[in-house]
């Protein structure tokens, strides 16, 4: 093979190197290219939806601020050791109106009575028949005019517990299931809907041992009317007329909640006080946004109603719906 020949051949292989190197140089600039361009837009995409999330998010928050605080009226101060208004609607929508020390550990007195109801509810059969015992018309307080021998009905005494709050109704009705089984029942259904700052040890509230917060009351509250129709049937109730299976009139129950019928929107509630706990007093208030509802809770309170009313009453011109 001559030189020429040698030379042409070189060359050859000169050029195809140079062709391979080259094709390897542009596809390997154009698989950066794809890449990138892929990276870019799913950076964009990421971006977009983060974006819509954020719309979301913002308009949800918007809607939460609904009602607008008019904040050229001052703040509420109250003298109750704690408190809370809500307003609810009963499912996942919430919003906070008033606080005061909501998360403080309190003794409740008698708003331990709807703890009682739900037991009641969740365990017994309301037509079920209850003697009443020398144990049960000992408690302390004369309210629900029961005596030993007289037999009422599940749904008579919860009547009785909740319109009069009765603690001779409220024990009648622990005893049934015998004390600590009713009990150890309270504070079951406490850990099931997540109370973590309350605790009962009594079905009445006159222990001090039950103890619970203002904020825990309003998600005991908001699952009551929630769940059981009959509980809006009887906290809302001024006045009720009781009557015996023989047909003869027991006594007029007169609701212990002095709210009703005196403020036009509320529609139900619950009173408690013990020397220890002092004055405690839950009320639900229809708002004006229909399906909506208002819960305040008082703790604490040397003048519970005074103090409810001045904050149904703050709330009126404090918030714009």
């Amino acid at each position: 093979m001559n030189k020429v020949d040698i030379r042409s051949v070189f060359k050859n292989i000169l050029l195809f190197v140079t062709f391979v190197f080259l094709v390897v140089i542009i596809f390997g600039s154009l698989q950066w290219f794809f890449d990138s361009l892929y990276g870019f837009f799913e950076k964009k995409a990421a971006l977009n939806q983060k974006n819509f999330l954020a719309s979301v998010t913002k308009t949800s928050d918007s809607q939460n601020l609904l009602p607008y605080r008019n904040w050229q009226v001052e703040d509420l101060k109250i003298d109750a050791e704690s408190s809370i208004s809500v307003e609810t609607n009963l499912s996942l929508q919430k919003k906070v109106l008033f606080k005061k020390s909501e998360t403080k550990i309190l003794p409740i007195a008698s708003l331990s009575k709807l703890m009682t109801a739900l037991v009641v509810l969740n365990n017994y059969n309301l037509q079920q028949q209850i003697t009443i015992t020398d144990a049960d018309v000992l408690q302390e307080g004369e309210q629900g005019s029961l005596k030993a021998g007289q037999i009422l009905s599940v749904k008579d005494l919860l009547y009785i517990t909740l319109i009069e709050s009765s603690n001779d109704a409220a024990f009648a009705l622990a005893e049934n299931l015998g004390q600590d089984k009713f009990i150890e029942l309270m504070n079951i259904e406490t850990n099931n809907l997540g109370l973590l700052n309350t605790h009962f040890t009594d079905s009445s509230g006159l222990d001090a041992g039950s103890y619970s917060t203002a904020k825990d009351l309003v998600v005991l509250m908001e699952y009551l009317l929630n769940k059981y129709p009959l509980i809006w049937q009887i906290i809302g109730l001024k006045e009720y007329d009781l009557y015996l299976n023989n047909g003869e009139l027991h006594h007029k129950l007169i609701n212990t909640n002095e709210l009703l019928g005196e403020v036009p929107e509320v529609i139900g509630g619950k009173t408690g006080f013990t020397n220890y706990a002092k004055g405690t007093f839950l009320i639900v208030e229809k708002s004006p946004v229909k399906g909506n509802y208002f819960i305040h809770v008082i703790l604490g309170s040397t003048n519970r109603l005074e103090e409810m009313k001045r904050i149904i009453n703050w709330l009126r011109i404090a918030y714009e719906w």
